[in-house]
């Protein structure tokens, strides 16, 4: 998308799996990727244990694929809820997978974050503001109702976050402009309780620019690489139901931090 804004899909999890990806299969380069971004669509049971999952993009890395369903299969959601009592439902997850290499041209996956939402089957058009402050960058989390057909409601949204690389009201505006258009364009696939298609209020993030994180001292204002995200504290796509005896299935995993001591 252009001037790298993307409407944020991170993702969370379990550890390796021990799946291995053949050279073939993975990026280029020696070292570790960056997290690799892959949606299943899976069914839930009323334990929480995925019981289906099938890819959402057909055109993902196939070993990338095959091991996002396995760690698929390996974690526990909160159950959806019908009037209290735990039932099956359908959501999409999405997971981000880093491939570090394990010798001999193969390349062990790492998750590093899994949540679960609505589906986003369309994303209206979004151009950045022509004007974005001196050196751009912005995050935007917007909330709106989205009925049983995917289509949001524009009356009903508000802004939940907007932070700028650096603080400025007209800036500020602008970039809310530019979203509110791509959330009146946008469709999405909501989850499903029971079989029921539940109407759903989102909580929405774009990022602009690299986000909001201050660049190192030094560095060029334009042209730079933007700061690297921090899949563990960035904001995801969420839905919560609409509808009042009914919860949606919730899952959020954040991988411990290899760096952190141990408690």
């Amino acid at each position: 998308m252009k001037s790298r804004m993307r409407l944020l899909f991170l993702a969370a999890a379990l550890g390796a799996c021990g799946y291995t990806v053949q050279a073939a299969d993975a990026p280029a380069g020696a070292g570790p990727t960056p997290p690799q971004i892959i949606s299943l669509k899976v069914s839930v049971d009323a334990a929480g244990k995925v019981v289906a999952a099938r890819p959402s993009d057909a055109q993902a890395l196939p070993g990338l694929n095959r091991a996002a369903e396995e760690f698929a299969r390996k974690l526990v959601f909160t159950p959806a809820r019908k009037g209290g009592k735990a039932v099956p439902s359908d959501t999409h997850l999405t997971l981000a997978i880093a491939l570090e290499p394990v010798g001999e041209g193969r390349f062990a996956p790492r998750l590093k974050r899994a949540f679960n939402g609505p589906g986003l089957l369309h994303m209206g058009k979004i151009e950045p503001p022509k004007y974005q402050g001196r050196q751009g960058g912005a995050l935007v989390v917007v909330a709106v109702n989205v009925g049983a057909d995917g289509a949001p409601d524009p009356a009903t949204q508000t802004t939940e976050r907007i932070e700028l690389r650096e603080p400025n009201k007209f800036a500020e505006a602008r970039y809310l402009d530019a979203v509110t258009i791509s959330v009146r364009g946008s469709r999405f696939e909501l989850d499903k309780v029971d079989g029921q298609v539940v109407p759903s209020r989102l909580s929405l993030p774009y990022q602009f620019g690299g986000g909001p994180a201050k660049r190192p001292e030094g560095e060029k204002k334009r042209g730079a690489k933007p700061p690297s995200p921090d899949l563990a504290s960035m904001p995801v796509m969420a839905a919560v139901s609409a509808v009042s005896d009914i919860e949606l299935a919730k899952l959020d995993y954040k991988a411990p931090d290899p760096a952190a001591p141990a408690k």
